[in-house]
């Protein structure tokens, strides 16, 4: 018997890089004095890519972790140091992955990278005196294929128009990778357009390794998991800066500060990053009156029962999208009140609408208002 994820659509940390000076540590591994590399001045941060390349890689059962030395960082506005830079992920946490970076799971990844000789200092050094950057926050559901193409097809129609890569979305819907981004991880105006995703865990999960899935962890960790249905949204906050500029409380913006966020300040983080990239969402009106079907209602209805059915489209993608280009507003008033009577007098109640709600639902959890 499959067991289920017990955390569905609660926000969580998945990956961050963890910044500790020199001086701080007990002792670490001197090879990666081999493999230097070189922090943003103003942001404490490297591109992911970039930092796996230049830092030291630890091959462990299924995953990996990656770490380096960055000399002379600027870790207050006067003050440099040489530092240690970690790549954490809940990849760390084996079996526990889907419950993400707490303090509650973090002790796991502490011991792990001591046991592995990546660094050696206490507890409170390594979650008071460090610094997190590049920090993943997401949330995952369980939807079914159909529902999930739904999400991603309204999150493109309301994405906000743009022709700038740091703008706009990229739909990817290829066999072993479904879904959509915004902006890119390099942007460098994350503080408006910030790196976010919405992709399938399940398909990544059932992709070879050596392709780019994660088959082999799932194999070794989360065998008994159902994953098939899970789909996952993450969005990347760069920095300090960045943190800041979301006005959630912090102080010290260390990793233990990071991770006592509450749930409402983690929804909260989701929810800007959502809704920079998303136009605002409508409210459909609802009501109901008897009226005779006449031949252009009935047109009205044929075009309503092809987008929910055959388009996968929510009642309220397949209503913008009728009444998009419609400037008169007495007539966009008075064609809303036909389609929306059509709309509860023949689908409301059907199996359509549950897979409609289920949408819904998925929309009202990522935040976007």
């Amino acid at each position: 018997m499959k067991t289920k994820i017990p955390n569905l659509g609660e926000c969580s940390i998945d990956s961050f890089k963890l910044r500790i000076e020199l001086p701080s540590l007990i002792s670490y591994d001197k090879t990666l004095n081999e493999n230097l590399i070189t922090l943003d001045a103003e942001t404490c941060s490297t591109i992911e890519r970039e930092f796996k390349r230049q830092s030291k890689k630890y091959f462990l059962d299924g995953f990996s972790i990656y770490a380096s030395i960055s000399e002379k960082v600027r870790v207050s506005k006067d003050r440099f140091a040489d530092c240690i830079v970690v790549l954490i992920n809940s990849k760390q946490l084996g079996s526990k992955y889907f419950e993400g970076i707490t303090l509650e799971t973090l002790p796991i990844v502490f011991d792990l990278i001591k046991r592995v000789g990546i660094l050696d200092c206490s507890y409170d050094t390594f979650i008071n005196y460090s610094s997190p950057t590049d920090v993943d926050f997401k949330k995952d559901y369980e939807v079914v294929f159909d529902e999930y193409k739904e999400v991603v097809s309204s999150c493109e129609i309301m994405t906000k128009p743009s022709n700038d890569r740091d703008k706009g979305c990229t739909v990817f819907s290829k066999k072993d990778n479904y879904g959509i981004s915004w902006s890119v991880r390099t942007t460098s105006k994350y503080l408006t357009n910030p790196y976010t995703k919405i992709y399938h865990k399940g398909l990544e999960f059932i992709k070879e390794t050596e392709k780019g899935g994660s088959k082999d962890f799932k194999d070794r960790y989360l065998s008994s998991v159902d994953t098939s249905n899970i789909i996952r949204i993450e969005t990347t906050i760069k920095n300090k800066k960045h943190l800041e500029s979301l006005k959630i409380g912090l102080t010290n913006f260390t990793l233990k500060e990071l991770l006592s966020l509450t749930s409402e300040q983690k929804d909260k983080i989701l929810s800007k990053a959502v809704n920079s990239h998303l136009l605002p969402r409508t409210n459909s009106l609802s009501f109901k009156t008897e009226s005779k079907m006449t031949p252009s209602n009935r047109i009205y209805l044929n075009l309503l029962m092809g987008l929910v059915s055959d388009s996968n489209f929510t009642f309220k993608r397949a209503l913008n999208l009728a009444l998009n280009g419609i400037e008169n507003d007495s007539s966009k008033s008075k064609n809303k009140k036909v389609l929306t009577r059509l709309y509860n007098d023949h689908l409301k109640g059907t199996d359509y609408e549950k897979k409609s709600s289920n949408v819904e639902n998925i929309l009202d959890g990522l935040g976007w208002f």
